[in-house]
């Protein structure tokens, strides 16, 4: 059951918030006037008492209470007697405890006492602005409209209150932030309010949150902030910076300062002395601890308002601020927090630099704040002023300085390159002996850094870099190549762990940068650096394929050939890198690397040197495929040409396209003896391939370079070159089953390829091999000029080779994967058809039922017609042709009705091969006659009338002709008049 105090508060607080008017009784908080009327003191005292018991229990500082406001004594006092010294006494203790009580402001034991000073101090009379400080921080709540209701309002500041008397309403914030600018006595008593709660014995942290608040919104508000209101505030706001102020005081003064200092202009004075002053004297020696991080806050806001630009001297402001505690962890937290701290850096970082010899703590502030603060641009001057102190630091200075500028260096690169490449742009002006001293210094303190200065370029390695002489950019990397290597044998920190790696980032993109350079001599040297090897497997890959690709381009036809000699060498190295050891470390490049090998293994033009690199490279390959080469001589032609020779001798014949056939050196041809070699080398290394893929076992290295062949989209050198392996691997072997099977997959993901722009077409096509398999010279000519047409050529005679030596059930097994005949519709589709006639007839031989396949495409295919007729025509009039399949007849019927001229004669022609084909004449099935003579263009019109009566078998067909013999006749008599209707 509630108690009856309780039950009292209840009812009050149901009409708080109402008028209460002129009533008659006593002013109270807890009841009506007319129920506190009948309520006596000494029953609000013991009600006091128990509300002073409860306040005690939290905030030990109500104590001394006990004994003055709410002793027994207390019963007997009468404000109107007292004397002026007394009520003065009084109203201190009064003040002194309300402002204690604002924290609990709205807890039932705080009413429970003020209603008792109500009553016995008629504190809603004497105490009037102490009251109001109290419920202040509260003002939008009920708690403060009753509070208000009761109170004397007459002759005071808060009169503008009255209102709130009347209709109980609460008063927004806004509300009072507009008065305050009215009325600046008002503005001057919540200053005081804060003020007088800003020490320990009395502090109040929702004051001074309500005071930090409504100030800063009353600064917003009056933009432009106008002089008065500035001088109104400035001696709060100095006092709050003072010593023995409370935390949360000089914090909510830090804030409010930090807003003024945005909108208003700050004196000279005020900025760099009276400021930077007391917020020194409150961080050291204010009882209450450091300064707070709004503190800190509000300097950086100082720094970033326009109106103080250049007004921070370096002494004393910027000396005070560097020896704040803690600076640089408070400095961090706001930076963590999006705090944008680059104006105040741009005041620190200049001075720390330039007086940091004259400080001990500068270097500790300094060591921290590189490692610590997201300087930015600002660690430019801040280097700049570091490094040329430099120049002026005793041993033991530099000692204890070059730490910095190696965090620097680490974790401001782009800053430290610009600061050191200034200073040596400056330097010159300076005098000789200036200049190199300052050389020898950075060059001291930056020993193994990328940013270190290269004396002959007269800048940083890392801007040295991209120098427009080559000479500069081969230094620079030379010398930033070194720098790594020995950074990388120290033992760095877990501080310096991210920032290395940072710089090894940089070293590799400089390497890979330079890897792309366009003067040979350049990619020479990278070639060569120890970092390279230290670049990811991937990156390091796309680096060598572009210098490869960038050989290809220099070294090509119509192309100048003075440089010719540099790229070779370069391109010997980029292939000696794609090594087995680079395989193994990154075996998800293994086979691009294969394939770039390959791609470079053929001799075209002048480029048999980077050849042999490519073979060696390749041999030493732990792959069944390549273990041949090691029998291709990389060092002397001679040895090549003798290699080539006894190849031939082995073959049993010397091919027309072998290097016999090339003419020797002379005077005035001297590059045919180079020809020569190239051909020979070529035809080595070909038929090293194809002798692993005629070997007894060769499954594995036919697999292999199937793979190969369909991966090499990008490198149509290597696959020309499997290619050609595996056709005179067909040659080499008496079971080619397996080198077909695989040129004929090769060739059907391929269709486009194998039609390539006219390959090997015209009137003399170039011969790709001779009779046993070895490619010709005339070939490598062709491949070396008209590259497309060549890889066309060798992919056609691939699908051939492959069509003559698979086994009819391999060929069947490839037909019938797919759609219906699909590999015979794509040999079909091959243009120009001249040339892929052979394909097609190579196929069809090894097929149980030619003429049925071609009947199959024919009658499916309307488009595909002509060329299958054709090719039908040989298997229906050869001396021994099988007899023609009863679909056969049916489906060439149906041709010769074709919308298509060309079909319908090549159809009629079919016709008449299978009608007169002896067994079908002597069993009576078709007359030759019938289809003779005057009677065939009735006949065939006939058959486009009832083409429906003849779809079945023969049977069928016997069944049609005899109810189309009446309508033959008939339409013969009327063709025989010029009525028939002609056939095409």
């Amino acid at each position: 059951m509630p108690s009856i105090l309780q039950q009292q508060l209840q009812q009050v607080s149901s009409t708080w918030g109402t008028s209460t008017g002129k009533q008659r009784g006593k002013p109270s908080l807890l009841y009506t006037a007319q129920e506190a009327s009948d309520i006596d003191v000494q029953t609000l005292f013991e009600l006091a008492q128990e509300g002073c018991d409860q306040l005690c229990a939290v905030e030990p500082r109500f104590e001394p209470y006990r004994s003055t406001l709410f002793s027994q004594a207390g019963l007997e006092i009468i404000r109107d007697e007292q004397t002026k010294a007394e009520n003065a006494a009084m109203d201190a203790s009064i003040d002194a405890y309300l402002r204690l009580l604002t924290d609990h402001f709205l807890s039932v034991a705080a009413f429970q006492t003020l209603e008792y000073l109500v009553r016995r101090y008629r504190i809603n009379e004497y105490n009037v602005n102490a009251l109001i400080a109290c419920g202040l921080p509260y003002h939008a709540t009920n708690h403060f409209v009753r509070l208000v209701q009761i109170l004397r309002l007459e002759q005071t500041c808060w009169q503008f209150l009255s209102p709130m008397q009347k209709t109980g309403a609460a008063m927004p914030r806004a509300l009072l932030v507009q008065r305050c600018i009215n009325d600046q006595a008002v503005l001057k008593a919540i200053c005081e309010a804060a003020k007088a709660v800003s020490r320990e014995a009395s502090a109040s942290s929702k004051m001074q949150s309500f005071y930090a608040v409504l100030l800063c919104e009353l600064l917003l508000a009056s933009a432009p902030v106008k002089e008065d209101l500035v001088r109104c505030l400035l001696p709060y706001l100095m006092a709050g910076l003072g010593p023995d102020i409370t935390a949360d005081h000089r914090a909510a003064s830090l804030m409010i300062l930090t807003q003024l200092a945005s909108q208003a202009t700050l004196s000279d004075t005020l900025v760099t002395g009276d400021v930077a002053a007391r917020a020194q004297k409150a961080g050291c020696s204010s009882r209450f601890g450091p300064l707070p991080p709004c503190a800190y806050t509000a300097t950086a806001e100082a720094a970033a308002n326009p109106s103080l630009q250049g007004k921070f001297p370096a002494q004393p402001s910027l000396s005070r601020i560097m020896k704040l505690p803690d600076l640089v962890d408070h400095l961090r937290g706001l930076a963590d927090k999006g705090m944008a701290l680059g104006p105040l850096l741009r005041l620190l970082l200049p001075h720390l630099g330039t007086s940091i010899l004259d400080k001990k703590l500068y270097v500790k502030v300094a060591q921290s704040m590189v490692k610590t603060l997201p300087l930015g641009v600002h660690a430019q001057p801040f280097a700049m002023g570091l490094l040329g102190k430099l120049t002026e630091a005793s041993e033991e200075q530099k000692a204890s300085l070059t730490p910095i500028v190696r965090s620097l260096d680490l974790t401001f690169p782009d800053q430290m390159d610009a600061a050191v490449n200034q200073l040596l742009q400056q330097s010159p002006g300076a005098g000789q002996a200036t200049a190199q001293g300052l050389v020898g210094v950075l060059q001291g303190a930056l020993a193994g850094s990328a940013h270190a200065p290269l004396l002959p370029a007269g800048t940083t390695l890392a801007s040295a870099i991209d120098a427009p002489s080559a000479d500069m950019r081969i230094a620079a990397l030379k010398e930033l190549d070194a720098a790594y290597q020995a950074g990388s044998e120290e033992d760095a920190g877990d501080a310096e762990s991210a920032a290395r790696q940072g710089q090894a980032v940089f070293v590799q993109g400089a390497v890979m940068q330079r890897l792309q350079d366009e003067d040979a001599s350049v990619v020479d040297v990278v070639l060569s650096l120890p970092s390279l090897h230290q670049v990811p497997g991937s990156l390091l890959y796309n680096g060598l394929a572009a210098v490869l690709d960038r050989f290809d381009r220099v070294t090509g036809l119509n192309s100048d050939k003075s440089r010719h000699k540099a790229w070779r060498a370069v391109a010997k190295k980029a292939l000696s890198l794609l090594s087995t050891a680079f395989a193994q470390s990154n075996p998800s490049l293994k086979q691009q690397a294969v394939l770039q090998l390959l791609q470079h293994s053929v001799a075209l033009g002048r480029t048999h040197g980077v050849a042999a690199q490519a073979v060696k490279t390749l041999q030493a390959y732990d792959d069944e495929l390549f273990r041949g080469l090691a029998a291709v001589s990389t060092a002397d032609d001679d040895n090549t040409k003798k290699l080539a020779a006894n190849t031939n001798m082995q073959q049993g014949t010397e091919s027309p396209g072998s290097a016999h056939e090339l003419a020797p050196a002379t005077p005035d041809r001297p590059h045919d003896s180079d020809k020569a070699a190239s051909l020979a080398f070529n035809q080595a290394i070909i038929h090293a391939l194809a002798s692993q893929l005629a070997s007894t076992h060769p499954q594995h290295s036919l697999a292999y370079a199937q793979e190969l062949i369909l991966a090499a989209d990008a490198f149509p050198h290597a696959r020309h070159l499997l290619l050609l392996a595996l056709l005179q691997a067909c040659h080499l072997t008496a079971k080619p089953a397996g080198a077909a099977a695989a040129m004929l997959k090769v060739a059907s993901a391929r269709w486009g390829d194998v039609k390539g722009s006219g390959a090997s077409t015209g009137p003399t096509p170039v011969a790709v091999v001779d009779e046993v398999g070895v490619p010709t010279a005339a070939h490598f000519r062709h491949w070396q000029r008209k590259a497309g047409k060549s890889h066309a050529a060798v992919l056609q005679q691939a699908l051939l080779a492959g069509l003559r030596a698979a086994s009819p059930q391999q060929l069947q097994q490839l037909d019938a994967h797919m759609e219906t005949h699909s590999f015979l519709t794509s040999l079909l589709q091959l243009e120009p058809r001249a040339l892929f006639q052979h394909h097609c007839y190579a196929f069809l031989d090894k097929a149980a039922a030619p003429s049925l396949l071609l009947s199959d495409v024919f009658g499916s295919t309307s488009a595909l017609q002509v060329p299958s007729l054709q090719l039908l025509q040989p298997y229906l009039t050869a001396a021994n042709a099988a007899p023609p399949s009863p679909i056969l007849l049916p489906r060439l019927l149906a041709a010769a009705a074709s919308s298509t001229l060309h079909a319908r004669a090549l159809a009629l022609d079919c016709l008449l091969a299978a009608a007169s084909h002896p067994e079908l004449a002597e069993h009576g099935l078709v007359s030759a006659q019938l289809l003779a003579g005057n009677h065939l263009q009735a006949f065939l019109h006939a058959l486009a009338l009832h083409h429906e009566d003849i779809k079945g078998d023969s049977l069928g067909l016997l069944q049609a002709a005899k109810r189309l013999l009446p309508d033959v006749a008939a339409k013969g008599r009327a063709a025989r008049h010029g009525h028939a209707h002609k056939a095409g």
